[in-house]
């Protein structure tokens, strides 16, 4: 069915997707479904009913059927109405339908309710029409047909004349006519856009490979406009093909080095199109397009600066073939016609520059940094790249600070990054105090010299680090601070297109805060044995890494409050201790009973969890019941905090959630909770 349509428009792919779905056995019965009417041939007006008949074996009288048209390029079905299969359906053509004389009805069934796959399906054997007015196409051999057609559609005829022997009268006068062939099929066609030439046949229109979206500014060789064309029944040559540059849409630069390619051979001359609102070219040199092969038009040009400067971002710019003197002959009768016969712009295309954006990237870890420490990582930057790749080559980072917090005790500011290659470079800056200023700041200024390359649609980061000086010489334990990428002051990158960058967002971008103390507590997870029942349950030492030791109290680092998990199988643990091992000295009363898995450990009124230079140890002990059957485990390790919690009293602290709480004897009440058990993920576990 269908072998002669099939072969004049390539409708073998079309079927086997849409009607060569394997058939699916339903009661033992394979469904099959066959259209009736309408077959083809049916001529219908607004208004009229078009009676929809169809047979089907195999397939329930409930069962849903999807009932739907198909029109030229046959790429999809427009349903019509999901029904019942009682083997008819009216359809009442309304007024919106759009007229044409290639229209398919199609019945679908698919056993899946929610229509997903075909099962069977058919369609007419042949189109028919929706008309509004009568147009009549002259066969000079085969005699006179008058044919009713609607605003869009193909229509065939089926002859052995030649394609010359063709001739359309009484078009609608808002369309064109095309006469065409494929093998011994010969068609017509009315279209919607009169794009379309007769006397003889010339077709000439936009590819769908034409550019329709951006074109990056700076871009060499940008493919600008795409056109087919095909001719039959002679050869043709065109000379002084004119093209027209609109810039209307640009601020500043048009496009140099115009090139009209033919089937990938430039063809003419090459062009520079500057800035105007509309400029009209001549390419020189013929070309020839030859009868019944399908001939490839691209248009480029470079996107660059050309009297007066280059395209930027947000400008537009539109190329078209147009009418002119293009001296289009055929070269066997020699007539001479204007090819286009009327103007076929492309798309408008908007010209869009490379952009480079910051955002924060993966936050360190910790929190709290030791006066006297180096190469603390503090903060993440990632630039993302579009449409070009970035080299910046300068900018500032600042931390600010005000009277009531003041100069962090910092030293320098290290910058790692990647290069153009992907080398790793370290840059270093000393900081410089900006105290005059209306928002106070410590400045690490990075001059020209940067190497970090950010390449094209990818993202690039840089770390952060600081070296910090002893609280004795600037500073005091506890005051905060974050690093801040100055938005614009110093920014400085440049494209691979030459595209200009000076400020890296619409505000400054500022990472995680940071506490700079005297001091801060470093747990290490010890061995604690293989017996629960009588030996400790977590060994775990402590030790205060202090930049400096007061002369009188070797004691920097006092911890209030600890958190643990424990987790349980096939036994019970409870009274929980902190015990000194070295003496045997329980430090906690009354005994803890862990709530849900977790152990809040604090230490009594007045009394403090010594951390010292030296590493002190401890344990945790409980009282262990039903454990010794196989498969019995605990697990015991330390509760991590979530979030850091400002500084405060114990009891604020506590109140925050915090598991940890510890402080570095700065002052009486300011206390910090155990940001620093971040990441540390080991446990003590036994097992039976």
């Amino acid at each position: 069915m269908k072998n002669i349509i099939k072969s004049v428009i390539g409708m073998i792919a079309l079927a086997v997707i849409m009607f060569g779905q394997s058939l699916v056995s339903f009661g033992g019965e394979a469904p099959s479904i066959h259209l009736l009417s309408p077959n083809g041939g049916e001529i219908y007006k607004h208004g009229d009913v078009v009676h929809i008949d169809w047979v089907s074996t195999g397939i329930p009288q409930d069962a849903i059927v999807k009932v739907g048209y198909l029109t030229y390029p046959y790429e999809g079905v427009a349903q019509i109405v999901l029904v019942t299969n009682t083997g008819s359906y009216d359809w009442v053509i309304p007024a919106t339908q759009p007229f044409g004389g290639d229209y398919l009805i199609t019945v679908e069934y698919r056993i899946d309710p929610d229509m997903e796959g075909v099962t069977t399906a058919d369609r007419s054997d042949s189109y028919f029409t929706i008309a509004t007015e009568e147009i009549r196409l002259t066969i000079s051999r085969d005699g006179v047909i008058s044919w009713p057609i609607g605003a869009g559609g193909y229509y065939w005829v089926h002859s052995s004349t030649n394609l010359h022997d063709w001739r359309v009268e009484g078009i609608v006068t808002t369309n064109r006519c095309c006469i065409n062939s494929d093998g011994q099929a010969r068609f017509f066609r009315v279209v919607q856009s009169p794009l379309w030439n007769t006397t003889p046949a010339v077709m000439l229109e936009r590819s769908s490979n034409s550019p329709s979206n951006s074109v990056l500014a700076g871009t060499v060789n940008a493919t600008l406009l795409v056109y087919s064309s095909r001719v039959w029944d002679e050869d043709l040559e065109i000379d002084h093909l004119n093209i027209r540059a609109d810039t209307a849409g640009r601020v500043r630069g048009g496009v140099a080095n115009a090139k009209i390619f033919l089937n990938g051979m430039q063809v003419g001359q090459t062009q520079n199109l500057p800035e105007a609102t509309e400029v009209e070219f001549a390419f020189g040199s013929s070309f020839l397009l030859k009868t019944g092969i399908t001939n490839e038009v691209k248009i480029v040009g470079d996107i660059v600066p050309t009297t007066s400067g280059s395209y930027s971002g947000g400008e537009t710019v539109t190329i078209t073939i147009c009418t002119g003197t293009n001296n289009a002959l055929f070269r066997t009768s020699l007539a001479r016609m204007s090819v286009p016969f009327m103007d076929m712009p492309g798309y408008t295309l908007n010209i869009v520059g490379g952009t480079l954006t910051a955002a924060n990237g993966a936050m360190p870890d910790s929190a709290i940094l030791v006066a006297g420490s180096t190469n603390n990582y503090v903060a993440q930057f990632k630039f993302s790249a579009a449409n070009e790749g970035f080299a910046i080559n300068k900018l500032i980072l600042k931390i600010p600070y005000t009277s009531t917090l003041p100069l962090l005790p910092m030293t320098r500011m290290v910058v790692v990054y990647k290069d153009r290659d992907g080398l790793t470079h370290r840059d270093i800056a000393a900081l410089t105090s900006n105290s005059a200023a209306s928002d106070p700041t410590v400045i690490a200024w990075f001059p020209d010299g940067l190497s970090m390359y950010i390449p094209a649609d990818e993202d690039s980061t840089f770390d952060v680090y600081i070296d910090m000086d002893s609280l004795v010489a600037n500073g005091f334990s506890g005051a905060a601070g974050a690093i801040s990428l100055d938005w614009d002051d110093g920014f400085s990158a440049i494209g691979d297109l030459g595209t200009v960058v000076t400020s890296a967002g619409p505000a400054d971008l500022t990472g995680n805060t940071f506490v700079v103390r005297k001091s801060k507590p470093t747990f290490t997870v010890l061995g604690a044995g293989t017996d629960p029942v009588n030996g400790p349950l977590f060994r775990f030492s402590v030790v205060a890494d202090s930049e400096y030791l007061f002369a009188d109290n070797d004691n920097p680092v006092e911890i209030k409050q600890l958190g643990f998990k424990v987790c349980a199988i096939g036994c019970t643990v409870t009274g929980l201790y902190l015990y000194n091992p070295s003496t045997s000295a329980r430090l906690t009363e009354p005994p803890i009973d862990p709530y849900q898995g977790i152990a809040l450990v604090p230490l009594p009124v007045g009394s403090v969890l010594p951390a010292f230079t030296i590493p002190k140890t401890y344990e945790v002990r409980g009282t262990v019941t039903g454990y010794g059957q196989a498969g019995d485990s605990i697990t015991v390790g330390f509760m991590q905090d979530a979030n850091p919690v400002a500084n405060g009293s114990v009891s604020e602290v506590a109140g925050s959630g915090a598991y940890n709480i510890w402080s570095d004897r700065s002052a009486p009440d300011n206390w910090s909770n155990g940001y620093l058990l971040k990441g540390m993920g080991q446990t003590q576990t036994f097992t039976r």
